[in-house]
């Protein structure tokens, strides 16, 4: 016992001559979690870790944002270029040559740019600047034809009414036959079963019109008919004994109503994308549509043609033209009535063309009859809400004719021998002297305008027809008779008797787009010679 006590004693005594246990190392080996100093500085470096992961992230995601829109934009570029060059290549007016009032028609010679060579002068070309320093209304319209057996260009064609029979369907001239699909009715008996047809049509030729409006490219085609049985029967007729006009609103022939299964609304240009005007008769009386076709891009064949009666050079029969005075309709007259607003007030806006929204609403009808509002192609006084026409919104067609959107800018221009640049058609540069200098000058002539700017100065350049005088009178616009830029002078600066057109050698469009999903701004600039193919 006092052995062990000794021991104990011992052992008490070393732990006193090396003082007490420390606690701090005791405690850290048993310690199992972070202080709050710790946790602080640890979440600190996590958030900024994840910041910088987050930065370079974003940037990256960025810049694959940045490279697809430029990717995006160099594809609808390429696409833009494709779409005008076929379409200004395969222009029917390859010699952009406009035509002298009274000119004398000829046989076709071997020179590209002469008044006689009208194998090259077929439909007509079309440029309307408007204001020269907005880049927002010009309207670029002219004809196409391909060559050799490419019915390339295709649209809607409405099945017409009147017919029972799979006989009746192949004698009768119908529009939608023109692609060589002929509608059949597989059970005939009893009459009211539905039709095949693929309500489809295509044709060599068109007219083409490009414009912009509310920040959207519009490009609008219309066939010019060429039937695959008759090329010079262009009005479909029915299989009747005599065959009868299907468009004719003279009261006696009404073959569009009758027979039930056919797809015709009563909406032209909802049901038949074709090339047609608003035809009369001599005393004025309407009669419907008439169709275009082949034959009328000739400027002087024959004697329909000679007179401009049957000819798509004669601004008449065009679209979007008028058939009253042969004005182009790029403005309406806006009503501005709302009592919130003030007094009554009036101003043009520029719309280019109708749209196909517009032209397949109902209350549209023209050129088959007026519109609800008349007829829509005089300056009416029209409401337009969000750069539609208010009367016309919502055709079923909405969009069908839209090229591009987010568009800032569609610019036309010409070239100008004289000031060795390309220019704005109707441009007021000046020399040092104040002298205006340019072929395509608004003051080259005179001080009338074809056109619809409403402004004494040329704005427009069109080829025109040899034997057509617009109607004077209407505001706005002015209106000028004779084709514009059509004087040459010798080197005395005396003019040349008679006077001979300048020739159109080169155009250069511009357009200016956004790609929304980068915010990348695209312009693309094509410069494309009109001189003929090497």
């Amino acid at each position: 016992m006092k052995k062990r006590h000794k021991k104990r004693t011992s052992k008490s005594r070393r732990r006193k001559a090396h003082g007490p246990r420390p606690v701090g190392r005791s405690a850290a080996r048993s310690r199992s979690a972070f202080t709050l100093v710790e946790m602080l500085v640890s979440v600190a470096l996590v958030v900024l870790m994840m910041s910088l992961f987050a930065s370079v992230f974003q940037l990256a995601s960025g810049s694959i944002s940045v490279q697809r829109g430029i990717a995006e934009n160099d594809q609808r570029s390429r696409s833009l270029f494709t779409i005008f060059r076929n379409d200004i290549k395969h222009r029917s007016m390859k010699s952009v040559l406009p035509f002298t009032a009274n000119e004398p028609i000829a046989e076709a010679d071997d020179t590209y740019f002469s008044v006689t060579n009208n194998d090259l002068r077929k439909g007509y070309f079309y440029i309307s600047e408007n204001d020269i320093n907005n880049d927002a209304d010009d309207v670029l319209q002219f004809t196409v034809k391909l060559d050799g057996n490419n019915r390339d260009y295709f649209g809607q064609a409405a099945l017409l009414g009147g017919l029972t029979t799979n006989a009746q369907f192949m004698d009768s001239n119908q529009p939608s036959r023109d692609d060589g699909v002929p509608a059949t009715n597989p059970n005939p008996t009893p009459p009211g079963l539905p039709v095949i047809d693929d309500n489809a049509s295509n044709s060599f030729a068109a007219e083409i019109t490009y414009f912009l409006r509310g920040g959207r490219l519009y490009r609008r085609v219309l066939l010019i008919r060429d039937p695959l049985e008759d090329e010079d029967d262009t009005q479909p007729t029915t299989s009747a004994t005599p065959p009868e006009n299907y468009f004719d609103t003279d009261p006696d022939n009404d073959p569009m109503t009758g027979a039930p299964g056919y797809a015709y609304t009563g909406d032209f240009w909802n049901d038949f994308d074709f090339s047609a005007h608003m035809s009369e008769d001599t005393n004025g009386n309407l009669h419907g549509a008439e169709f275009h076709g082949l034959s009328w891009l000739d400027n002087g064949s024959n004697a329909t043609t000679v007179t401009g009666a049957e000819a798509l050079g004669n601004p008449f029969n065009r679209f979007g033209h008028n058939h009253d005075d042969g004005q182009p309709r790029e403005f309406v007259l806006t009503r501005e009535d709302d009592p919130a607003t003030g007094p009554d007030e009036t101003r043009f806006d520029f719309i280019g063309r109708y749209t196909h929204e517009e032209t397949s609403h109902p209350n549209f009808g023209y050129p088959q009859t007026d519109s609800t509002i008349g007829n829509p192609m005089t300056t009416v006084k029209l409401f337009m809400n969000n750069d539609v026409v208010t009367e016309f919104t919502g055709g079923p067609r909405r969009a069908e004719d839209l090229l591009l959107s987010n568009v800032h800018a569609f610019d036309i221009k010409v070239w100008d021998a004289a000031l060795g640049r390309f220019a704005d058609v109707g441009h007021d540069v000046e020399d040092s002297d104040d002298n205006p200098i340019g072929d395509f000058h608004q003051n080259e002539r005179d001080n009338t305008i074809y056109g619809p700017s409403g402004t004494p100065v040329k704005r427009v350049f069109d080829t025109w027809h040899p034997n057509v005088e617009v109607d004077d009178g209407a505001t706005p616009p002015n209106t000028d008779s004779d084709p514009p830029f059509d004087l040459r002078f010798d080197e005395d600066s005396d003019p040349i008797t008679p006077p001979v057109p300048k020739p159109l050698r080169a155009i250069q469009i511009t357009i200016r787009y956004l790609d929304v999903s980068s915010d990348q701004l695209r312009q693309v600039t094509l410069q494309m010679s009109l001189l003929p193919d090497e």
